[in-house]
């Protein structure tokens, strides 16, 4: 893959592709099939897919390692980690968000009660 120094070098524009086939926004890359498939086949004959699962506490501890903290609780989402978050830390009233965010972060605090309020967090330009 060589760097594009103008839009005319880019594919879309008749240059080089950079990868010699299309990449897709958001597909999982899996690695191997059969390490998947056999960690896949390990949980359903186990019959446990989550709740302090085997998989579930490799997962939390290699990201404890990963980031060299001693806790860690992963979530079903970033959702759900919001309004635990807005919880643990007592939030109350209201809290300033950027206005360029996902809905779900407003909506984890209108949940718990608490008002978003947007604002501008790009300083104006000179």
């Amino acid at each position: 893959m060589q760097n594009k120094e103008h839009a005319r070098h880019l594919a879309l524009f008749g240059g080089d592709p950079a990868f010699q086939e299309v990449l897709h926004v958001g597909r999982p890359n899996i690695g191997s099939r059969e390490k998947l498939l056999a960690r896949i086949n390990d949980m359903l004959d186990r019959r446990w897919l989550s709740n302090n699962g085997p998989f579930l506490l490799e997962l939390e501890q290699k990201l404890r390692e990963l980031m060299g903290v001693k806790h860690c609780i992963v979530m079903a989402n970033a959702t759900i980690a919001l309004e635990i978050a807005a919880r643990a830390l007592n939030l109350r009233g209201e809290v300033i968000l950027p206005s360029f965010t996902f809905v779900a972060t407003a909506h984890a605090l209108q949940w718990q009660e608490i008002t978003p309020v947007f604002c501008d967090v790009d300083p104006p330009h000179a």
